[in-house]
């Protein structure tokens, strides 16, 4: 008979055995409870201030976690979110988690339609935006604390997620049209991680990965075959070298940089366009004369309500022919005598800036055989409005207009007898309203007659000095 020492020892041996195997078999036991389901998505839900509920779980400890008709609708500081997804996959490695750290080998969250509806605090009117602030140490973008050290270190290999689709609304009685629409979304990040040691969950997030879609929509635009690169590191998200294919052409985003270490995020962007369809830009028909065109941008703003958009750059055009567009119509019914659609132009650049709403044309000329055209002024982007100047500059042989006087004409004409007659540009881009810009006449044709004056004086002075001294034209004795 074994001794009380061997019989304990066994005992404890068996203990462990049992305890080992019922350990294996839960880990590789799958679970499919509704009610374990039901509570792990309510205490995450609960965690996140979000309803999540599934129609399918399934779990296996030493895999991970699969869920079946995910459904999610909360409040985010951006707004109100609903979401659904056909499947949403997780596996995790679990022997890790004893480490306290969390390594998820993957998240693929398949088929997923997003909708979020913006809100928006009313800003008093004639109140100036709040300059962005940097958030304080240890609280992260949205305002709410962040725990600086002692959490689990997370770092998942890769969260992708499949042809998602994403409707970003504007907040309620704005302008529908302000509706942003991401259809076919496909996107990876590899390497995504969380420092527990960081001051913040955004500064200590990284990640690396690319971005997909098949269409983008916004108000009246369209694009498609977006592909790019994302970057997430030291609270700053970066899209690189992202390309679109718009009406026009296809644009590149060279870099777009998201600053979400202040409040409201900020953000710098620059892009190109090489080469466009200038007839689509400038409102011409699709197969007009125009010739490519070439745009680099840049712009900076934040996420506030008015957005602080500040930008500029440049358009330059290849050689090509004016088409038929709205204001070259109406200009060339003022000039009835001059051909201006038709005309071959020479190359030309076009700089302009951006602050919110207003596009600034500076000051360019394009010039169309003996016919140039200046130009200069604003266009509202959001009520369509121009103001724009424009000066038609040819020989004065080739003008002469009835509603012009000879002596306007005569007082617009330098010393090389060329002609330069200012115009006014007001109306929308659809609709110009194209008129002389009379409001210096007046002045030209005071100028004229006090000229004509002294003239006249010089003349009749000439004549009396010339019968003093006989003509003038002998010499002294």
């Amino acid at each position: 008979m074994p001794s009380k020492k061997k019989l304990v020892l066994w005992i404890g041996i068996g203990v462990v055995v049992v305890v080992v195997v019922a350990l294996g078999i839960a880990l590789t036991l799958d679970y499919d409870s509704p009610e374990l389901g039901r509570a792990i998505l309510s205490r995450l839900g609960a965690s996140a201030d979000l309803e999540i509920e599934a129609e399918g779980f399934h779990l296996n400890l030493l895999k991970g976690v699969e869920l079946a008709g995910v459904r999610v609708a909360g409040q985010l500081p951006a707004g109100a979110v609903t979401a659904t997804a056909d499947q949403l996959v997780l596996k995790h490695q679990f022997w890790p988690l004893l480490g306290g750290k969390v390594v998820v080998d993957e998240i693929v969250l398949e088929s997923p339609v997003v909708d979020l509806h913006s809100t928006a605090e009313a800003v008093p009117q004639g109140a100036e935006p709040a300059a962005p602030t940097p958030v304080e140490e240890g609280a992260s973008a949205t305002g709410e604390a962040a725990t600086s050290g002692g959490g689990l270190a997370l770092n998942i290999e890769s969260f992708r997620i499949v042809d998602g689709s994403l409707t970003l609304h504007p907040p309620e009685g704005a302008d529908p049209a302000e509706t942003t629409e991401v259809r076919g979304l496909n996107l990876e990040l590899r390497q995504l991680a969380l420092d527990p040691g960081a001051s913040s969950a955004i500064l200590g997030l990284s990640a690396s990965g690319d971005i997909a879609a098949d269409e983008v929509r916004t108000g009246t635009t369209t694009a498609s075959d977006a592909k790019g690169r994302l970057v997430l590191a030291d609270g700053h998200f970066r899209v690189e070298d992202f390309g679109l294919a718009t009406a026009p052409g296809r644009v590149v985003v060279g870099e777009l940089d998201v600053d979400l270490t202040t409040d409201p995020y900020t953000y710098a962007l620059q892009a190109a366009g090489d080469p466009l369809n200038t007839n689509l830009l400038l409102g011409a028909a699709k197969d007009g004369g125009f010739g490519a065109a070439h745009l680099a941008f840049e712009a900076r703003g934040d996420g506030s309500e008015t957005g602080n958009l500040l930008g500029g750059g440049t358009l330059t055009l290849d050689p090509g022919k004016l088409p038929l567009m709205p204001i070259l119509e109406q200009l060339e019914l003022l000039f009835s005598e001059t051909r201006i659609i038709g005309a071959d132009y020479l190359p030309s650049e076009i700089r302009f800036g951006l602050r919110g709403d207003e596009l600034k044309i500076e000051p360019f000329e394009i010039v169309a055989g003996q016919l140039t055209l200046g130009a200069f002024g604003t266009v509202n982007f959001a009520t369509g409005a121009m103001d724009l100047h424009l000066t038609v500059n040819a020989p004065r042989g080739e003008l002469e207009l009835a509603e012009v006087p000879k002596e306007i004409l005569e007082a617009l004409t330098d010393a090389e007898g060329r002609t330069h007659l200012p115009v006014l540009v007001g109306g929308s881009e659809l609709s110009p309203k194209v008129a002389f810009d009379k409001s210096q006449w007046k002045a030209l044709a005071k100028k004229r007659i006090e000229s004509e004056v002294r003239k006249g004086v010089e003349k009749e002075l000439t004549k009396a000095l010339s019968g003093l001294f006989g003509g003038g034209d002998e010499e002294d004795p």
